[in-house]
């Protein structure tokens, strides 16, 4: 049931906002960590979000679509990239370019999720992993973007979960730099209050590094806005994204504010720069998803480099995609045609036509043809 506005309003202590689509900004420095919110709500959103996903077979076509020629796979020259079971090897995938920019220093980013880091990771299981595969078979190597275990406040409670939070379920790449990009989504903070009351937020986390040895983290929503009402259940990492030149990081987290959704825009190369965020809307924008899907690519000819958003439920479940500058501040949107369709569940961007200008490319795999009577349902289309 939809709360009224002087409900949410008062849940949230904020004044009323009907600004939407507008950008805010804040220091990195605000962003500390937080003293969040209930257990309940950090279930419900964490099998939220995912229960949604559809069969990967869309990312496949999205890949297809980006190529205005046929071609021949070379069968026997193929390489096959196999790991331990039960650890959702391929999860997520990403191509990934060397800092040298020669052939042999390509390689292939793959996540695990679910792979078991207890050897590594003192009291914490299976908080996923990623790998570095080579161009031959078998060879993958595992990149331990995250070795430590759950961190504790200066009080020795322990302030999160890294267990299940599935690490590598997101990952992404600069096209023209070697930045990577590996997501921990289902990350939970939590910590105690003076009389010991546990709060959990499953907030989310995000790694970047560029050489493999060092690693940043990342964490937008880990701050003082705990609870799904504010930025508790954000889910930061579900979607992500780097900048072409690889100075920019996207984080889209689409739990925030009772899942209306929010991204963030990093200065990779000076974290200590101004964040960028998308701001608040208002209620007839909750549960729309704004951040379940991104990609890079100039789509405005104004030799900047923009970033589309995916929000499937948006616009009154058409579901939406929106175009921002990298300072956040909107161009334009598209909204879908049809009802439950997910418009904006999948994005892609490559130069299509040849034009010399990227084209936006959006998967809304639960489309349905109207008029049809074989009972074929949520047939897709992109």
């Amino acid at each position: 049931m939809q709360l009224s506005t002087t409900k949410r309003q008062r849940e949230r202590h904020l004044p009323p906002n009907n600004t939407k689509n507008n950008a805010t900004t804040s220091n990195s420095s605000a962003h500390a960590c937080s003293y969040s919110s209930n257990n309940n709500s950090s279930v419900s959103s964490i099998t939220k979000l995912y229960s949604s996903r559809v069969p990967l077979l869309l990312l496949l076509v999205l890949l297809l679509a980006c190529s205005s020629h046929g071609y021949n796979i070379d069968l026997p020259s193929y390489v096959t990239h196999v790991r331990e079971p039960n650890t959702m090897f391929g999860f997520s995938i990403a191509l990934h370019k060397g800092a040298s920019g020669y052939a042999q220093s390509n390689s292939l980013i793959v996540g695990a999720p679910k792979f078991d880091t207890s050897s590594y990771q003192q009291g914490v299981v299976e908080a996923g992993a990623v790998f570095k595969c080579g161009m031959s078979d078998g060879d993958c190597n595992l990149v331990k973007f995250d070795s430590s275990g759950n961190h504790r406040n200066t009080y020795g409670d322990v302030i999160e979960r890294k267990s299940y939070q599935w690490l590598g379920a997101t990952v992404s790449t600069s096209r023209d730099n070697d930045l990577i990009v590996a997501c921990a989504p289902r990350y939970v903070f939590h910590t105690m209050t003076p009389n010991k009351s546990l709060r959990y937020d499953p907030v989310g986390t995000c790694f970047t590094s560029r050489n493999l040895t060092h690693f940043n983290e990342v964490s937008p929503c880990r701050t003082n806005n705990w609870g799904y009402h504010r930025q508790g259940s954000c889910q930061a990492g579900f979607s992500a994204a780097a900048s072409t030149r690889g100075d920019r990081l996207y984080i889209g987290a689409p739990g925030s504010w009772y899942w209306q959704g929010q991204t963030y825009s990093y200065d990779v190369t000076r974290p200590e720069n101004q964040v960028y965020s998308t701001a608040e809307s208002s209620s007839q924008d909750d549960d729309s998803y704004l951040g379940y899907s991104m990609t890079t690519g100039n789509f405005n000819d104004d030799r900047f480099e923009d970033i589309a958003i995916g929000m499937p439920r948006g616009a009154g479940l058409l579901g939406k995609v929106v175009v921002n500058h990298w300072n956040m501040t909107n161009i334009f949107n598209f909204t879908g045609h049809q009802i439950g369709e997910y418009f904006g569940y999948a994005l892609a961007a490559c130069d299509v036509d040849g034009n010399g200008l990227d084209d936006l490319i959006i998967g809304a795999p639960m489309y349905s043809e109207p008029g049809n009577v074989e009972g074929k349902y949520d047939v897709g289309r992109v």
